[in-house]
């Protein structure tokens, strides 16, 4: 009987089918993008008991959190807190010079403890990992590297690796490749011990220079320890005036709930896996209620065939069975689509969502049980009310034609289309408010131009430093260079805080942390910052080269000043006379406010060399500027890249989720109309008689198509006085996330309830138009 009515009723079939399957597609696809994100560093064999140290500081800004703390943490926590089973610290360094042989790179190196192999699971494919670090030049590297510098994985223990041109290290290990839902993102390690020649002391609690984690006993709550060392932090940084203290944070819960200072790991959001979570759920609805709107709007049709069954004996939970036996029966034929859909679209959809993400079913139980429930669920929620609705008729009522069932089922028909198109306006609302922030962002004026900026890192060693204004100066001399100067923070991210800054009238007991940016003298004309007040740095004038500040307005504001030229910052014994106060110019991601900042001049280690193009003739200057460069520095490779490029990565996760936003929006509409075509079918069906009597009395096409699109235009309009609240109280949440953000104007709103309701009457149309455009002849011998 299943098979028979699904080829009998073919259209109503065809849409149910490719309602379900569309929205179970859109559901598994994203189950396998929300499950990556939740396995996140779930494959070590300790992660239950994995933890990463983070930094608190209160001060008179406000509270700022970091994962960066002390050397010394680790050695002091294991050796007096015995919940401690072992630490590793990490730190990944500024790139440095790699050489073997012809190959020359530079590469991002991670110094970290010997434990660091015991704790997380990186297995080995060469070499001892527990024996890897006994010799101080040692490197352990990925199968990625080996093949870098070796062209293949085999038989590369003990080779050399120069570092810096003065060392040789040896490789001792290779791992195989990090796995990509795994925070941490390294692919060459080398240890710990080495760095207390670049100035790191096993008992230095003054400052954050390095990331820790730490491995507890199975046994011991990590929410109660963090209650214990809470305040261990501050006893022991007794030098600083302001309050700090210290947590840790489980290492399942680093890649979704971070937004701290100083990490750059492979970072998600919660927020972003609830959002599309919900989607699923609101799509997977909406082809729910599309095949209960159509199987209760096709129930008299079948009223004759329940009041037979009941009449010879068929028992209610029968017919349930027979009803949702059909349901799953069509759930299970849309699973067979959908599958196949998600193998066709899989592809395109990695590479919207930036994920590698994949569908293959034998090696993942926890993908196979989703789906199964997916399926389940969805046949018996789209089957629950047609089962209980259809079942419940009294053969007395089916065989005297009663229509109050009917009635009945025509309220439920309406209340199912407004929730229908309740959640379809929701989404649209949603996706046009994200994109016009996403572009607000995008267009945002930053107070500088970042374009045409190119970025070459800079690497450590005295040699840059030494001829590096010789360097800029030579570029200077090719007029298509508009600017070279050097920074030691990235200009679209500056982290580094401190309260080291005094001056005049600042309370003693005051804690202002005030961001710090060490740059060269041509730093404003190159960035093309705006002056407020005074001047910007000047090669010039000499005292500008060591003894000149530059304050942005909101550390004007924090320091109180009233006539800012006027007054010194000092930092220790040192006088900084301030000669420029900047305009508001951004530094960090959108995300967060202008906090105060301090620029002075000095000689920058590490950091980055800016350089502004002429877009003219681009490729001909880059290959200037690299000339140059392997003039001055013939051992460093040449790397470089875009300031815009920094700038993009910063919301390249807010642009993936507004992008998948914007599809699964269209397909929650195009499911919604697939469902209103349906019934508007049936509504046309059952008039059929009534259309052709008002014909014959002279009613015009237009007429009668509107008479029938009313209805449900009527629908759509009540649908979106639901929403229009819903989306707001949503949307203006998310708006919390930013800083700086649009302001939700009613105007998308209006525009969405007219686009809602003409895509309403844009699909019952086409069958309107085509039932009064029918011969009145046929109608009226309908019977």
């Amino acid at each position: 009987i299943a098979f028979r009515n699904l080829f009998k009723y073919k259209a109503f079939s065809l849409i149910n089918v490719a309602g379900l399957a569309i929205g179970m597609t859109c559901c598994f696809l994203i189950l396998l993008w929300v499950m990556d994100e939740l396995s996140f560093d779930r494959f070590h064999e300790n992660a239950d008991n994995l933890y990463r140290a983070v930094m608190r500081v209160k001060n008179d800004n406000g509270v700022s959190t970091s994962i960066w703390g002390p050397f010394a943490l680790g050695p002091g926590l294991k050796r007096e807190m015995p919940e401690v089973v072992d630490f590793t610290r990490y730190v990944p360094a500024p790139q440095i010079t790699l050489q073997h042989e012809d190959a020359t790179f530079n590469e991002q190196v991670v110094w970290v403890d010997p434990s660091f192999f015991k704790m997380f699971t990186f297995p080995a494919l060469a070499g001892d990992l527990e024996t890897a670090f006994n010799e101080p030049l040692a490197l352990v590297i990925t199968q990625k590297m080996a093949k870098k510098y070796f062209g293949t994985d085999k038989d590369v223990i003990d080779k050399v690796i120069k570092m810096s041109n003065r060392f040789d290290y040896k490789v001792k290990a290779v791992i195989k490749d990090i796995p990509v839902n795994s925070h941490l993102d390294f692919d060459i390690l080398a240890p710990s011990a080495n760095l207390k020649y670049v100035g790191y002391k096993e008992d230095n609690w003054l400052w954050p220079n390095s990331i820790t984690y730490f491995q507890l006993q199975k046994n011991v709550s990590y929410e109660q320890f963090n209650k214990k060392i809470t305040k261990y932090i501050e006893s022991k940084m007794t030098k600083f005036t302001f309050s700090e203290d210290l947590f840790l944070q489980p290492l399942t819960k680093i890649h979704l709930y971070s937004d701290y200072a100083g990490d750059r790991s492979r970072l998600g959001n919660i927020t972003h896996v609830y959002i599309l979570s919900i989607i699923a759920v609101f799509i997977l609805l909406i082809a729910c209620i599309n095949f209960m709107n159509l199987s209760t709007a096709r129930s008299m049709n079948r009223v004759t065939e329940i009041g037979i069954r009941k009449v010879v004996g068929a028992h209610r939970t029968h017919l349930i069975a027979q009803f949702y036996g059909e349901s799953i029966f069509l759930s299970v034929v849309a699973l067979v689509i959908a599958l196949g859909l998600v193998e066709l679209l899989l592809p395109s959809f990695n590479a919207l969502a930036g994920k590698q993400l994949s569908h293959d079913l034998t090696g993942n139980r926890s993908v196979i049980l989703g789906i199964g429930l997916i399926t389940l669920i969805t046949g018996i929620i789209a089957g629950s009310y047609p089962a209980f609705y259809l079942s419940a008729f009294k053969p007395a009522r089916i065989l005297q034609g009663s229509s109050k069932k009917a009635s009945k089922s025509a309220v439920l028909r309406r209340t199912l289309v407004i929730i229908q198109f309740t959640l379809s306006v929701i989404l649209i609302i949603s996706t046009a408010i994200v994109f016009f922030q996403l572009q607000y962002i995008k267009n945002k004026d930053l107070g500088y131009d970042k374009e045409n900026l190119l970025i070459i890192p800079n690497r450590t060693g005295q040699a840059i430093h030494k001829r590096h204004k010789t360097f800029r100066h030579e570029l200077m001399k090719n007029p298509k260079v508009l600017g070279a100067t050097a920074t030691s923070q990235n200009p679209t991210n500056m982290e580094w805080a401190t309260i080291i800054f005094n001056w005049r009238g600042k309370n003693p007991d005051d804690q202002i942390l005030i961001h710090a940016n060490s740059v060269t003298v041509d730093y404003v004309e190159t960035m093309k910052l705006k002056v407020k007040v005074g001047r910007g740095f000047s090669e010039k004038i000499t005292s500008d080269r060591k003894g000149a500040i530059l304050l942005n307005e909101e550390a004007v504001k924090v320091m109180g000043f009233t006539n800012p030229l006027e007054e010194t910052v000092t930092v220790g014994k040192r006088k900084l006379r301030v000669v420029g106060v900047l305009k508001k110019f951004h530094f960090q991601p959108i995300h967060k406010k202008i906090e105060p900042v301090i620029i002075t001049t000095g000689r920058i280690r590490g950091g980055y060399t800016i350089v502004r193009l002429h877009p003219d003739q681009m490729p001909e200057t880059i290959g200037f500027i690299q000339q140059t460069w392997t003039k001055f520095f013939p051992t460093i490779p040449f790397d470089y890249h875009f300031l815009d490029e920094d700038y993009d990565k910063l919301y390249r996760a807010e642009e993936r989720m507004g992008t998948l936003l914007n599809y699964f929006s269209v397909l929650a509409i195009f499911i919604a109309c697939l469902g209103l075509f349906g019934l508007a079918s049936f509504t046309t069906e059952q008039r059929t008689k009534e259309i052709g009597i008002r014909k014959v009395l002279g009613a015009s096409v237009p007429g009668i198509v509107m008479l029938l699109g009313k209805d449900f235009a009527k629908l759509v309009m009540v649908a979106n006085i639901i929403a229009w609240p819903i989306a707001y109280w949503v949307m203006t949440n998310w708006l919390q996330d930013y800083a700086y953000r649009i302001n939700i104007n009613w105007l998308i709103f209006l525009l969405t309830g007219v686009l809602s309701v003409f895509i309403a009457l844009f699909t019952v149309s086409f069958q309107a138009t085509k039932a009064a455009m029918a011969n009145p002849v046929k109608s009226l011998r309908y019977e």
